[in-house]
């Protein structure tokens, strides 16, 4: 059933928020009534509404917002830990079959700022908060000026985030689009654009199986596996990352991403383990992890068109993989000071990368540590890498795009 016929099917057999409405303008009320009543179907005519506190959503219920609906977060409706414009409300066994569907949703930034790093009772940013919960859909949804990431999750299983536009007045730091912490699984991520230019200002999509939880906008998330996720078209004009993948024990498997496009300023796949986050996970110097961390297995990147606006790697593998692999990248851009791939920080791996040029295999030939290769020509004329890295190898490909790029551990 496509988007316009679930609409139909809401208005025809839903409930109109309105209804509740007991006297007075506050809306948040008048919501919070309607998804506390027991209705499963539930819809919210075109207007401008504003929610002066976290709206908690329930299990067994679809909530759809008409074209033209919007909802704003209210001056200081967020300020602590715990507050988001919209959240699953907790329920002690956990949620279910909730599905949110349409309208504008604005957490309106300037009037509800995220707190302090560290600040253990402070407000994350997060516009939406979705915890412990089987069967989770958000569609058609263009998600507005969040002071911190717009959606954050975890404790997922079978979920469906399609559609998703994300705008911002102003782009704000740590600014991800849609953040997976741990235990999240069975999942659909498609169709993700960024309307304005700078947006997200942090990861498009990040996959933090790791993450420093004692950070403000993560208080309450969790470490942990994610795996069985299809990741597919997603844009950007100019986003910080496309897509972060970040592990240091927890697992990473079982991924399918295709069709990433658009622009960076600093990584179109990150890999490097948070070693660089302001609150990084691992002590680089520390013996323990100087050599390789992390556990991805089977994640396979299909069809990368990105442009570099920054002087970061556009991929930068400083994480241990098994079964990793990336066909057909390309960039548009010039390459300027930023390479291409830098690997790094690994465990002795079998690397291959083919589908090079003269002039690609030349440099990163020369630009590169390897303690073991091979030349391989195919052909239709390109040229290729075996490597067998050792500790402290590197590889370093200064510019342009290849066919194929895979990780696997030895």
């Amino acid at each position: 059933m496509d988007c316009e016929a679930i609409r139909d099917t809401v208005k025809r057999f839903g409930v109109n928020v309105l209804s509740f409405r007991s006297g007075g303008d506050d809306f948040a009320a008048t919501m919070q009534q309607a998804l506390d009543s027991g209705e499963g179907i539930l819809y919210l005519p075109a207007g401008e509404y504003r929610a002066d506190r976290s709206l908690k959503i329930r299990s067994n219920t679809t909530l759809m917002l008409e074209d033209g609906a919007r909802i704003t977060a209210g001056d200081g409706a967020c300020r602590k830990r715990g507050d988001f414009l919209l959240m699953n409300a907790p329920e002690e066994s956990g949620s279910e079959n909730i599905t949110i569907i349409g309208g504008v949703w604005d957490g309106n930034y300037r009037a509800n700022p995220k707190s302090a790093m560290y600040d253990e009772n402070g407000y994350s940013g997060a516009m939406f908060n979705f915890m412990g919960v089987q069967g989770l859909t958000l569609r058609g949804l263009h998600l507005r000026n969040a002071a911190g990431y717009f959606t954050r999750f975890a404790r997922l299983n079978g979920f469906i985030i399609e559609d998703i536009q994300f705008s911002h007045e102003v782009n704000m730091p740590n600014n991800d689009g849609i953040h997976l912490a741990g235990f999240c699984e069975n999942g659909v991520i498609r169709r993700i654009h960024c309307l304005t230019r700078g947006t997200t200002r942090d990861d498009l999509i990040a996959l933090n199986a790791d993450d420093c939880v004692t950070r403000t906008e993560n208080r309450d998330l969790c470490r942990g596996f994610i795996r069985n996720v299809l990741i597919e078209d997603l844009y950007a004009e100019m986003c910080h990352c496309f897509v972060r993948l970040l592990s240091v024990t927890a697992e990473i498997s079982s991924i399918f991403i295709r069709d990433v496009r658009g622009g960076c300023r600093s990584n179109a796949v990150n890999l490097d383990a948070a070693r660089y986050c302001r609150a990084p996970l691992i002590d680089p110097a520390d013996p323990a992890y100087t050599r390789g961390v992390g556990n991805i297995r089977n994640v396979t990147i299909e069809g990368m068109a990105v442009t570099q606006a920054g002087s970061s790697p556009l991929l930068n593998p400083e994480t241990d993989a098994v079964g990793f692999a990336i066909h057909g990248f390309t960039r548009a851009d010039d390459a300027g000071d930023a390479d291409t791939i830098l690997l790094r920080n690994m465990s002795p791996s079998r690397i291959r990368l083919y589908g090079l040029s003269q002039g690609q295999l030349e440099q990163a030939l020369a630009d590169s540590k390897l303690s073991k290769h091979e030349i391989v020509r195919h052909a239709d004329g390109t040229l290729g890498l075996d490597i067998i890295t050792d500790y402290y190898d590197t590889l370093a490909l200064r510019g342009g795009g290849f066919i194929y790029f895979s990780i696997d551990r030895i």
